[in-house]
């Protein structure tokens, strides 16, 4: 999970709150377009492309604005630009297993990992074997509770690596390059942390 430094909210998102008068306040629910795209859209550049919680490739049109404290626990934050993500799954279909913002739900508790808090990313362990972990046990039900090891996910994380892993021409050298170029990006590639990972793991490089 990668750390998300947020910028500053969209003028139009702005705007739009600062049109509150004695007859009307904005909320979540009367949150439209154009706004409203325009706000996920920052949120997506902010993340650099990709999901907040699994690393996926993520768009407008197959994302959600996920909300750091769930709407039901705060009214006062549902709008507040610092308390908003970008979540993969947009809509869901029947029998597809539902992860991240999605499967979190309004799940709040001791354990769950704010994408923009420096410490949280050094709480997920990447396994080699695609799955993730924790370093604390209270921290686990963070990786059950957003289905963070479900087939899909496991599946891209090695898809992922399979560009370093699986190519014996490169080097040590090669690998680092790559990643450090990767890194700058604008849009970073899939599930990077787990690519980092797999580095470190089949070519000692620490980034």
């Amino acid at each position: 999970m990668k750390l998300i430094i947020k910028s500053q909210e969209p003028t139009s998102f702005a705007s739009w709150k600062n049109l509150a008068n004695s007859d009307w306040q904005p909320s979540w629910d009367n949150l439209q377009n154009p706004e409203k795209t325009f706000l996920l859209e920052r949120l997506i550049f902010d993340q650099k492309g990709i999901c907040c919680y699994c690393e996926c490739r993520i768009s407008v049109e197959d994302s959600h604005i996920e909300h750091i404290v769930p709407r039901s626990a705060s009214a006062n934050l549902q709008l507040e630009f610092p308390n908003l993500l970008a979540s993969c799954l947009k809509e869901t279909q029947k029998g597809q297993p539902l992860t991240c913002g999605k499967a979190r739900g309004d799940w709040n508790e001791a354990g769950y990992l704010n994408p923009c808090e420096q410490g949280s990313k050094d709480e997920i362990v990447y396994l080699m074997d695609g799955k993730v972990s924790a370093n604390s046990r209270h921290c686990e039900e963070f990786v059950s509770r957003l289905n963070l090891n479900s087939r899909l996910k496991i599946d891209g994380r090695l898809a992922a690596a399979s560009v370093i892993i699986e190519d014996e021409n490169l080097t040590e050298a090669d690998v680092s390059a790559l990643l450090a170029a990767m890194l700058k990006q604008d849009e970073l590639p899939e599930y990077m942390s787990f690519l980092v990972s797999a580095a470190n793991e089949n070519f000692g490089i620490s980034l």
